[in-house]
């Protein structure tokens, strides 16, 4: 982190603190992102094991009755 107190004119610290802090907010939102995209993938692998575990039951009680 820069300071004041570096050789930086007082405006090039200005751009470089502003770029500094788009760079900040973009890599949080990217970060968000990513969490969103990881979030969503694994509602979806819930949802498939949630599906292929209604489909077994399902299956399983097909069996069932049949040889009753």
């Amino acid at each position: 982190m820069h300071s004041r107190s570096l050789a930086c004119a007082c405006t090039q610290y200005e751009a470089h603190s502003q770029q500094q802090r788009f760079n900040c907010s973009h890599i949080s939102t990217l970060f968000e992102v990513k969490e969103l995209i990881a979030t969503k993938i694994d509602n979806l692998n819930q949802k498939k094991i949630i599906n292929s575990h209604v489909l077994f039951n399902q299956t399983k009680e097909y069996t069932y009755s049949k040889r009753i």
